[in-house]
């Protein structure tokens, strides 16, 4: 509610893994105010949540639901996301598609966590989720000003 009432455009519920935890923040989030919603779920087990759902699964019991877009955010490998993103797409009908996948696996490089994924990488799946119909894309973890700009470039903007 506070957000609604500070002015914000747009609400949205990321990192799900159960079908459960959806539904019920986004009928908390429903009771308080009309805003449109997104939906992210995080597929941090390949291709399931670490509670097993499937992205067809996920998507199914929430668009019902009214909301404005439907997704997959964090995750884990690039190449498991591009399998997510295309079993969203194939379940999500008219509801517009949101992917916001990690820059790769991290990895812990001394005292750092180093992704593997660069810019170009991380762009080239993302213009491909574009090509395949996803309408809002974007980075998680791992993600930086360079991957951001990459992104804009391959999808020219």
């Amino acid at each position: 509610r506070a957000l609604a009432d500070g002015g914000v455009d747009l609400l949205v519920i990321e990192t799900i893994f159960a079908v459960e935890e959806a539904v019920w923040a986004v009928e908390g989030v429903q009771s308080v105010t009309d805003l449109p919603l997104v939906v992210s779920f995080s597929f941090d087990m390949g291709t399931r949540t670490m509670m097993g759902l499937s992205p067809t699964d996920a998507v199914t019991a929430v668009v019902p639901l009214g909301i404005a877009a439907v997704g997959t955010n964090c995750g884990r490998s690039l190449t498991d996301a591009d399998l997510v993103v295309t079993e969203i797409l194939a379940a999500a009908g008219d509801t517009p598609v949101w992917v916001k996948p990690n820059a790769g696996v991290p990895k812990i490089v001394g005292a750092d966590v180093v992704y593997e994924a660069g810019p170009e990488v991380l762009a080239e799946h993302v213009a491909r989720y574009v090509d395949q119909g996803v309408r809002v894309v974007g980075g998680c973890c791992g993600s930086t000003p360079a991957h951001v700009a990459a992104i804009a470039k391959a999808l020219d903007r």
